[in-house]
């Protein structure tokens, strides 16, 4: 009987936490469109993969994309078969956060209790990078999933020592690795070496060779298996260059963009944490006094993922993912000494006072927009607020005021209601905030022109721009052309369909292109397009028109 209500137990913390994610990410999933540039780019690229039918090398505009490797494309294409749209395009992201939680609440049971792990969770879920990148259909929610899950079978092991742990963990590693290349293998790892280190563990020479040999090959048996694939099934000239070299060594040397300074990560680890950030320097001081040995643990977890992506010129703000779950270990550990913190409890009150006035702001700004001089005579802000609703705003600050009156007098218990008020805040944007910038974020115009335009097995022709969300939403494969003779080929290629152009490049589009027939604008977010429907028939000088709309 108490084996039973023992397993009941075990299996409810998955369940739970399962309900968690679908409650705070489940609004971002399920609800909102698909926005540029990397949720709408491999939510297009997995489409493709599944309409080519080439499950192995992604392709983008019938070309290869060599810039990720296909885990995420298979997951979305498994999601979109067995789910419902648009949540089943996000499945990997859903699967990466709840993997997050689920292994970062085994880590924290394991440095402290059950209280210490759900207070960790608690400060995961309500922080700002976890939370966005966790609601965002990218890959680096799934690769967290990945890397924490890994991290917890080694700490895991290294407590109980069951013989496949390590396998697993190592096995976990190798599809981060075909998730987003070799940080999978590299962060999860590195961060687990330098806790052995910091902690004085030693495992014994059996756990040693298992780590360093066999394990390693593990990992990189899953990637190499998949290289060895496209080697051997005729990969095009120049695939795996990319994907080895451009993707890895290239991009860490600024080859590829978002070129930072070293110090990028100064700025930008706290942005990621907020709120809880304010909070961080007390609970550094109070970790000192209490608890250094786990003080010790997570600054050496958050420093090596810091210090790693620092070297790299090539920096995003998400690169440094894997620290928030240390972080928030952090707050959860200093838990009492916040929560007789005066100071912090004002800074608290602060914070959301000041989502409730902004969120006032916005409400307002949304209905009087039109009476206003200064936004009334700026487009993209007319454009903008005219989309948008006035209930979310309203919602998010009832919650906010709510939430600063509950603060503002001295409570025992002010740290949980803050905690408790975080986490709706985010669950209110999820589901009401986000999905209302659809209609700025998502291209609506283009999805009836593709039907009126271009026939079912036309292509969109792109001129000079990526634009895998113009193709997404109009339904059609996309043709990038560089040049004004690419496009003019492409146009007698087609016959007949549809071009989009950049507005800067849109100038005197009939003169440059005689087929044209038709022209107009739409824009998404700050960006401006034209589409020009065109005609090109073989033999005429003047070309038909376009058939009717049906």
């Amino acid at each position: 009987m108490n084996s039973n209500l023992r397993h009941l137990r075990l299996a409810s913390i998955p369940l739970l936490l399962l309900l968690w994610t679908l409650l705070l990410w489940g609004g971002m999933h399920a609800i909102r469109g698909y926005w540029e540039p990397d949720e709408a780019r491999f939510v297009y690229v997995a489409r493709e993969m599944a309409a080519t039918g080439d499950w192995i090398i992604p392709h983008r505009h019938g070309v290869t994309y060599g810039e990720k490797p296909p885990l995420m494309f298979w997951l979305i294409n498994l999601g979109e078969t067995l789910l419902p749209l648009p949540f089943g395009s996000r499945l990997p992201s859903f699967i990466g956060v709840f993997l997050s939680l689920l292994s970062m609440y085994g880590i924290a049971n394991f440095w402290g209790n059950k209280v210490f792990a759900l207070r960790t969770l608690a400060v995961l879920s309500s922080s700002l990078l976890f939370w966005q990148v966790g609601g965002m259909g990218q890959i680096d929610a799934l690769l967290l999933g990945l890397e924490s899950s890994a991290l917890y079978l080694l700490l895991r092991n290294d407590r109980h020592h069951p013989d496949r742990l390590p396998w697993a963990a190592f096995l976990l590693m190798g599809f981060a690795v075909l998730a987003k290349g070799p940080v999978g293998l590299l962060i999860p790892l590195g961060v687990y070496l330098c806790l052995r280190i910091a902690t004085r563990h030693n495992p014994g020479p059996r756990t040693r060779s298992t780590l360093l040999i066999p394990g390693i090959l593990i990992a990189l048996a899953v990637p190499l298996a998949w290289l060895a694939t496209c080697y051997f099934g005729d990969a095009p000239d120049g695939y795996l260059h990319k994907i080895l070299y451009t993707q890895n060594i290239s991009r860490a040397a600024g080859g590829r963009g978002h070129l930072q300074s070293p110090f990028y990560y100064l700025l930008h680890l706290p942005l990621g944490f907020l709120p809880w950030a304010l909070f961080a320097p007390s609970a550094i001081i109070g970790l000192r006094k209490s608890n250094p040995a786990l003080l010790r643990k997570l600054a050496v977890w958050a420093l090596y993922v810091v210090v790693f992506f620092s070297i790299p010129v090539s920096k995003r703000n998400l690169y440094i993912l894997f620290a928030m779950p240390a972080l928030a270990m952090m707050i959860a550990a200093a838990w009492d000494d916040l929560n007789a913190s005066a100071v912090c409890r004002k800074m608290a009150t602060a914070i959301f006072a000041a989502l409730a006035v902004v969120s006032i702001g916005a409400a307002l700004a949304i209905i009087l927009h039109n009476d206003i001089p200064s936004l009334a005579t700026n487009e993209r802000v007319v454009f903008s607020l005219g989309t948008l609703h006035i209930w979310p705003w309203t919602l998010l600050a009832s919650v906010a005021a709510a939430a600063t009156w509950m603060l503002r007098r001295p409570d025992p218990q002010w740290l949980k209601r803050f905690t408790a008020a975080a986490c709706a805040t985010f669950a209110i944007c999820g589901w009401t905030v986000f999905p209302d910038f659809d209609e700025i974020k998502i291209p609506r115009a283009i999805a009836p022109l593709a039907a009126q335009y271009i026939p079912e097995d036309g292509r969109l022709i792109l001129y000079h721009i990526n634009g895998e969300t113009l193709a997404l939403h109009a339904g059609r494969t996309g043709l990038r052309c560089e040049e004004d003779e690419d496009t003019l080929l492409a146009m007698a290629e087609q016959g007949r369909g549809l071009a989009i152009f950049m507005e800067k490049d849109a100038a005197s589009l009939e003169s440059r292109f005689p087929g044209i027939v038709e022209t107009g604008a739409f824009r998404m977010g700050s960006k401006r397009f034209i589409w020009a429907a065109y005609v090109v028939n073989a033999g005429e000088q003047n070309p038909s028109p376009p058939p009717s709309a049906p």
